[in-house]
């Protein structure tokens, strides 16, 4: 049976969010073809985006705290927050492909690459709520681990740091590698 975000927001995934992040990817690219396809206008586009990108988002939440029992209306406020950015770079998004729409330019790669970059930030989105959780569960301290190959120099640097006290290292994502970070962090 295929995942669908509906299902992800009952069910919990492994501890990092790379199925979240694949189906989020698939949705919002569906949506973007249908745009693309003239399927749908622009406002049908961003609606169905924006839905898609919250549902992600918290889905995200759930899988970092590990159910949703045992979500806290904390948790929804910090999600909130983040949903709130990514809805502030959806409609600057919008913006720009209803100028680019207004002067008959074609909807193509770039459009549908720009779309798949919010996918990639679920992975940020994740290292910042589990932080949030740990430092709650009395963790204090947090290390930079990166990917086995796909590091970049920034992030190498990041974990040569060792362990440092929460919120002394910067967000997953912050680095040269951005939204492609595959990086993670572990709390002791």
């Amino acid at each position: 049976m295929p995942k669908t975000l509906a299902l992800l927001t009952k069910t919990v995934l492994d501890d990092q969010p790379d199925d979240l992040i694949d189906i989020t990817e698939t949705r919002l690219l569906e949506v973007g073809n249908q745009l693309v396809s003239g399927k749908i206008n622009l406002s049908e586009w961003q609606v169905q985006t924006a839905s898609i990108l919250k549902r992600a988002h918290v889905a995200n939440l759930i899988n970092a705290r590990g159910s949703r029992v045992d979500v806290t209306q904390i948790d929804l406020g910090r999600v909130g927050a983040i949903i709130a950015g990514q809805y502030k770079y959806l409609n600057r998004f919008a913006i720009s492909v209803e100028d680019d729409l207004d002067n008959s330019k074609v909807l193509g790669n770039a459009f549908l690459n720009r779309l798949s970059l919010y996918a990639y930030a679920l992975r940020g989105s994740f290292s910042e709520i589990e932080k949030s959780i740990r430092a709650e569960q009395g963790y204090t301290e947090e290390a930079w681990v990166t990917s086995a190959s796909e590091s970049c120099s920034g992030c190498i640097e990041q974990e040569r740091l060792g362990w440092q006290p929460i919120d002394v290292l910067p967000a997953i994502g912050s680095q040269l590698c951005q939204v492609n970070c595959r990086c993670e962090k572990i709390y002791r």
